[in-house]
């Protein structure tokens, strides 16, 4: 519409007389589509200017939804449009056509999840009024034309794609101002039910599989190819992949497109509403990795069907993912279903938003991408910018960190800390991530023993897991004793750039100082002996007995809760560890604890936890330990350590069980251990050691670099460390030579051979 962006006008006063709509479609530098719910017989008028001059009719027909295209537009143009009808005339609306050539900037919005939900009717709406219409018009442009150039929207659109009601109630009056001006191009949710009404609703690129129209597609515009899946069966098999194989071969060979966004309904993924993971999106997601990678081309992937905001990142691939919702539907909140925390993600918030996107192009083609948030059902928020993330084309990579310790020595094999030198980036770029990987042979990693992927935040459940995490060093626990290894380490930049493998170090564990397991019959071979009920049985069983399980290792292992008796709901047995000869070394406070067993449940589904409990002479308690559980069908070890407190005189080591589910409480335990150290062996383990090489400052004059006081790129507007990386105390090997190469030879695309 004509001057600023009209958000209190109402908008079923704009289409009076028509079904629903307008609405704009498919606007490309030369053509443009007009939709309409209701007259056949309506015509377009349409032009330049105010007093408009040409007139288009109905084009096509869709169910009831009318199309007329308008042709011989000019790109980058402002058009003015309405619909005249048998009843009147609609107001005046506004479209922009796509901007010439692929240097130009482009802006966009991803929206999902917008259904009607009872509990908040005009949610849809007020994401559009008061969250992109405010929003845009404060920080990209006063025109909304000139704000946005598109929607995305990865599905779920309506609650009920059969219903008509519902797109025009529920979807399109409430984004009317939106939809007038800006064209939508939707991925189909699981909501939509595959119905005819959607693809009535859109007009979407014709490029698809033949037989399979809209259902998948995709559109290039400007710098950046964006394409649209479909991941509801039956439509995932080997036709939609196929296709995209070949959208996204064709794209890493077009000189011109620098990014690929794609949008689909599910996720792989989820941490808060894992029920709804995709398995068809894990495998768009390998071909995504694969051109990401093969190509230099960053990728981004959207998605919904989780009512929450989720970022995270391909470990292997410059591929960023994220869910947009919710902008309607009911949110996922914490708690509500059972949760995991993925380290592919480093955020998820439960709440209502969208996601705005910066795409540049030139000589340096970047991606910014931010989450607006508007908050929950209890308080909402106005238009708070919870996330983002930049990412450019040609990122240079990090310094190739030095393993610094251990290397050559031999180490206590039951709290071990790896240490690498500080981070240092060319491009002044910030830590965003870190990879270990632990080997029984320098010269062997195809099969790492062990491997940790830890990024610099984690924000799960309101809070990030990983605040003060330096990244620079991790520790490692229960290595077996009197072998040899070797660690190496990469670094990775917020922008998504991994650095060179560190060469490897290689270390050897010794035999250990942690004594005799402290426990009797940690492994049921003597029935129950040692162990005392506390509350429900404890039972000692043989393979397949009473229909339970096998052991982990031997001929037994313990059922804390019934499996042959009665099941119960909780149960609880333990066993009391005399510590008097270790009592001046817990005065003292320099004794620790270590504690593990291997846990399992007959199907995953009942709990079996083991924790420790100190207590004074008189018996009463001190303190007690976390409880350890990872529930699963098969025997899985857990491990912990704590500090033992002054003036404990014994340990008391608990199992418990907990039934949830069928007759018997599964709750299994085999192997279980307790040991004490008074030496340090074990500090590690309790909490993360300062980092050794904190105070060391990365020379930049080797770069010719100067220090600089603007946000590098990223997820962090504070500066990092920039190269020559040389460290301040010359410890370092060489590691500042890659910095330098990379900043000579990293290609420039040369803009004239668009």
């Amino acid at each position: 519409m004509i001057g600023p962006l009209p958000l209190l006008l109402a908008p079923a006063a704009l289409a009076a007389g028509l079904e629903a709509g307008p609405w704009v479609q498919m606007v490309s530098q030369n053509q443009a589509w007009i939709l309409w719910d209701g007259d056949p017989d309506a015509i377009v008028e349409w032009g330049t200017m105010d007093g408009l001059g040409r007139e288009t009719t109905v084009t096509s027909s869709s169910g009831d939804v009318q199309e007329a295209q308008l042709l011989e537009l000019d790109p980058g143009t402002r058009y003015y449009y309405r619909i005249h009808h048998g009843e009147g005339t609609t107001e005046t609306f506004e479209f922009r056509t796509a901007k010439a050539g692929s240097e130009a900037s482009l802006r966009f919005l991803v929206v999902s999840d917008t259904q009607f939900d009872s509990s908040n009717p005009d949610k849809w709406g007020e994401v559009v009024r008061d969250g992109i219409l405010s929003w845009t018009q404060a920080n990209w442009a006063e025109e909304l034309d000139e704000a946005v150039d598109l929607v995305l929207a990865p599905g779920d659109l309506v609650d009920n794609g059969w219903e008509q009601e519902q797109w025009h109630d529920d979807f399109i009056r409430p984004a009317q101002d939106l939809m007038a001006t800006v064209p939508f191009y939707p991925a189909i949710g699981n909501h939509e039910a595959n119905s005819s009404l959607y693809f009535d609703t859109f007009h979407l690129p014709l490029n698809g599989s033949a037989d399979y129209t809209e259902h998948w597609w995709y559109l290039d515009l400007v710098n950046a190819r964006f394409v649209g899946l479909n991941s509801n069966a039956p439509y995932t098999g080997e036709t939609q992949k196929g296709w995209l194989k070949t959208v996204l071969d064709d794209a890493c060979g077009q000189e011109d497109i620098d990014f690929v966004f794609a949008a689909m309904h599910h996720p792989y993924r989820s941490e808060l509403w894992p029920p709804g993971e995709a398995d068809f999106t894990g495998e768009v997601i390998d071909l995504l990795d694969s051109f990401a990678t093969g190509c230099g081309k960053p990728a981004v992937h959207f998605f919904g069907h989780t009512h929450g905001y989720s970022r995270g990142q391909s470990r292997d691939a410059r591929h960023l993912w994220v869910n947009v919702a919710t902008a309607g539907g009911n949110i996922d909140y914490w708690g509500e279903y059972d949760q995991i925390d993925y380290e592919n993600f480093q955020t998820s918030l439960d709440e209502y938003g969208f996601v705005a996107v910066e795409v540049g192009a030139g000589d340096e083609p970047s991606i910014r991408l931010r989450r607006i948030g508007l908050g929950d059902e209890a308080e909402s928020q106005d238009n708070e910018e919870r996330d983002f993330v930049t990412l450019s084309r040609d990122e240079a990579p990090p310094a190739t960190p030095d393993a610094r310790t251990p290397a050559d020595e031999e180490v206590s094999p039951h709290c071990l800390r790896l240490a690498a030198s500080p981070f240092c980036d060319p491009e002044g770029d910030r830590h965003g991530a870190s990879h270990w990987q632990l080997s029984s042979d320098c010269e062997s990693w195809d099969a790492p023993v062990w491997e940790s992927w830890l990024q610099h935040e984690n924000v799960y459940d309101d809070e990030d897991l990983q605040a003060d995490d330096h990244l620079g060093d991790v520790v490692l626990e229960d290595l077996e004793v009197g072998s040899g290894w070797c660690w190496r380490v990469r670094y990775r930049d917020r922008g998504l750039a991994w650095s060179e493998w560190s060469e490897g170090a290689a270390f050897t564990t010794g035999t250990g100082m942690l004594g005799d397991n402290l426990l009797d019959n940690p492994g049921a071979e003597q029935g129950v002996a040692g162990w005392d009920a506390i509350e429900g049985p404890i039972e000692a069983l043989r393979a397949g007995e009473c229909d339970g399980g096998e052991p982990h290792d031997g001929e037994a292992y313990f059922a804390v809760g019934g499996v042959c008796e009665e099941g119960v709901d909780n149960a609880e047995a333990i066993q009391v560890v005399d510590i008097q000869t270790w009592a001046s070394h817990a005065d003292e406070g320099e004794l620790t604890a270590l504690y593990a067993g291997w846990l399992s449940s007959y199907s995953g589904s009942d709990l079996a936890e083991i924790e420790l409990r100190f207590l004074d002479v008189d018996g009463v308690e001190l303190g007690s330990t976390e409880r350890l559980s990872d529930p699963s069908a098969a025997w899985v070890r857990v491990l912990g350590h704590a500090r033992v407190p002054e003036g404990t005189r014994t340990i008391t080591f608990a199992m418990l069980g907990t039934r949830y589910a069928g007759q018997d409480c599964d709750a299994y335990f085999d192997d279980l251990e307790l040991y004490l150290s008074s030496d340090g062996s074990l500090d590690a383990c309790l909490a993360d050691p300062a980092y050794p090489y904190e105070d060391e400052e990365p020379s930049c004059e080797d770069t010719g670099l100067e220090d600089s006081d603007e946000s590098p790129p990223g997820d962090s507007e504070e500066d990092g460390r920039r190269c020559g990386c040389a460290s301040g105390s010359g410890g370092g090997r060489w590691v500042w030579l890659p910095c330098l190469l990379a900043l000579i030879t990293l290609p420039r695309r040369d803009p004239s051979a668009h």
